[in-house]
């Protein structure tokens, strides 16, 4: 029987304790707890598919790009088997991304993923986060224009 709290709890839990430790032996701990062994992640290509290969990910990819990670899960539903949930992630830009040394920034940016639960753990996650917005904020990327931002924002 699926247990829509526990799962809400799971996902908060990588966020909130796992991505926010900063710690590469932390964020696996947590991993391992939270996800299923045979875990699947990501939905576009290139993505990291299983528990080990997000694991390294985030540790080796991630952490070493950026410090000061703090992840905060703004909003999240759940019912049956899975759980929706919005985060909020802040970091500053240390190490290289794709290429580029650290700047120092501050960056913000937002991911909507959809995970599924078996048995006790979460056993797939489907999702999408704003890595545009992560190199806008970089001065790597275009922003949009004045005109375009009037429209949108009014």
């Amino acid at each position: 029987m699926a247990d829509p709290e526990r799962h809400k709890q799971l996902v908060r839990r990588w966020f909130e304790e796992g991505v926010s430790s900063n710690d590469p032996e932390t964020a696996c701990r947590i991993a391992d707890e939270v996800f299923a062994e045979d875990y699947q992640d990501g939905d576009a290509a290139g993505a990291p598919q299983s528990r080990e290969q997000f694991k390294r990910m985030i540790t080796d990819r991630m952490f070493h790009a950026f410090d000061d990670v703090e992840a905060k899960v703004v909003h999240i539903l759940a019912e049956g088997d899975m759980a929706a949930a919005y985060v909020s992630i802040s970091m500053t830009h240390v190490g290289e991304f794709y290429g580029i040394p650290g700047t120092g920034k501050r960056v913000t940016f937002h991911e909507a993923t959809i995970s599924f639960m078996e048995g006790d753990r979460v056993k797939m996650t489907r999702g999408k986060s704003d890595w545009l917005g992560v190199l806008q904020q970089l001065g790597l990327a275009p922003t949009r224009p004045e005109r375009e931002v009037r429209i949108i924002e009014g």
